[in-house]
């Protein structure tokens, strides 16, 4: 079994090789607007996974970046350093940052307020250094955060399930914890989140979901069955009711 101790040090040679891969990346786009790059999930996390785990960064552009430059970035990245799983970058406008009309995919499936919320989590790595006060859109609260999760899956995302088609599965299955955790920061107050935390903080409305999910994600986020999917819809039928619909009707 692999050690604590191992494990971690193949994360932080892997931070390093991203880093590395990533600031090159922004040496060669500058130029054409790419103004700052920032890593965020589990490489920044002691439960990364070699191998298993996506290799997340984000880069901020103007409004000017070509298609084409960040087409080319995510191959670049992946002949750069092949060792990473899944090595990607996303890009989203220092704009829409600001409350302009999303543009990016990025921000169409991530609304501004949400990616302004978890910047904390955020680890910058190279370009412009933002502060959270360099934004004019604010972080939304934990009940709104939910609000902003649920119209994400709904408008993208719940009829495809409905259909059958689980291309984007893995997308729900991160977007419904990432909704748990939003629930478990309104109980418990603010924790950066982890998959462990997540677990460690189960409660009677997030357990059956949590369960599912976990283990479809231990199973590398194989498809649900017709069972689980009426799981999975059933919560986010439920959350609707309870955190958006009211609200919108109150």
């Amino acid at each position: 079994m692999m050690t604590y101790l191992y494990m971690e040090n193949i994360r932080e040679k892997h931070l390093r090789i991203a880093k590395d891969a990533l600031e090159k990346l922004y040496t060669t786009h500058r130029g054409a607007g790419l103004l700052s790059v920032y890593l965020w999930g589990s490489i920044l996390r002691d439960e990364y996974a070699p191998g298993v785990s996506d290799v997340d960064a984000l880069g901020i552009t103007d409004d000017n970046f070509p298609d084409e430059d960040a087409d080319a970035s995510n191959s670049f990245l992946q002949e750069r350093a092949p060792e990473l799983y899944d090595f990607r970058i996303n890009f989203v406008q220092f704009s829409e940052l600001n409350g302009a009309t999303p543009v990016t995919h990025l921000a169409k499936v991530t609304p501004a307020p949400l990616m302004v919320m978890l910047f904390p989590d955020w680890e910058y790595v190279c370009g412009n250094q933002y502060q959270l006060s360099d934004f004019v859109v604010k972080a939304p609260t934990y009940e709104q955060a939910i609000c902003l999760s649920m119209k994400v899956l709904d408008d993208f995302y719940v009829l495809p399930l409905t259909k059958g088609d689980f291309k984007k599965f893995k997308s729900v299955v991160k977007r419904m914890m990432h909704i748990c955790y939003f629930m478990n920061q309104i109980e418990k107050g603010h924790q950066t989140f982890s998959y462990l935390l997540l677990k460690q903080n189960m409660n009677e409305q997030t357990r059956e979901v949590l369960e599912l999910l976990f283990r479809i994600k231990e199973q590398s986020y194989r498809s649900p069955t017709k069972n689980e999917l009426d799981t999975v819809l059933r919560f986010l039928d439920s959350t609707r009711r309870q955190y958006c619909i009211s609200n919108h009707s109150g």
